[in-house]
This record gives structure tokens, C-alpha cells and sequence, in this order.
């Protein structure tokens, strides 16, 4: 990769969400699809109580726009599937975790991605 050029974002798909029923959860993603073909994803995931944990990433390059996703879908199920402790962890962060882990199922036909969001 040239360092000293910027790569070209041929289309960019704005922010995507998937919120907890009370919004005290949330997990997102962006994706862009490069000139060269290729495409880029970034994700954040977060609690919006309790111990608030949360993460995201970078723009990570993938081959194709279903590997975006899939790789979105990952990172969500992993960070909701996690074990939650601590004196500072709360019954809403607990519930929020449920009900994020049942939204990338749902759906007749499995994932049905969320509308395009303004960033915010």
C-alpha cells in the first residue's frame, strides 16, 4: 500500500444501527466500497450502561461487502456474548445484552440490515 496516497472511496454507506429496545446499547457499522474494488468496514459496539464497555475499529479492508458484514455481525455477537461482571454492571446493561444478541437474527430471511443513519 502507498502511504502517501489516500485510497478512493468510489461509495460510502453511512453509518448502519442496530439500538436495544431502551438505546442503552449499540452496535454499527460503516461500509465503503473502494475504487479498487475492494472494501472497508469500521464497527463500534457499546453499552450505554452500566460498565459502558464497548469497542470499535479502525476501517479494515475485506474482498467483498457480505465479508463486511459478516465480519460486523462477528464482532457484535462476540462483545454482547461476553460474560458481564463487576459492582458496576447493571439488570438494563443485562438486558440490552439479550436483546442485542437476538437483533442480528431477526428477520424471516435472517439479517435484514438497518437503514442508512446520518454520523454522527
Amino acid at each position: 500500500m502507498d502511504f502517501d496516497s489516500k485510497p478512493k472511496v468510489i461509495r460510502d454507506e453511512g453509518y448502519r444501527n442496530l439500538r436495544a429496545r431502551h438505546g442503552h446499547a449499540k452496535a454499527g457499522y460503516r461500509i465503503e466500497q473502494m475504487a479498487d474494488g475492494s472494501f472497508r468496514v469500521s464497527i463500534r459496539v457499546a453499552y450505554g450502561v452500566g460498565d459502558f464497555h464497548g469497542f470499535g475499529s479502525p476501517r479494515i479492508e475485506m474482498k467483498t461487502r457480505d465479508d463486511c458484514v459478516q465480519s460486523f455481525l462477528d464482532a457484535a455477537r462476540n462483545h454482547f456474548s461476553k460474560l458481564l461482571t463487576g459492582s458496576v454492571v447493571t439488570d438494563r446493561q443485562r438486558t440490552s445484552q439479550k436483546q442485542m444478541l437476538s437483533l442480528p437474527d431477526a428477520g424471516l430471511f435472517g439479517f435484514l440490515e438497518p437503514d442508512p443513519e446520518e454520523a454522527p
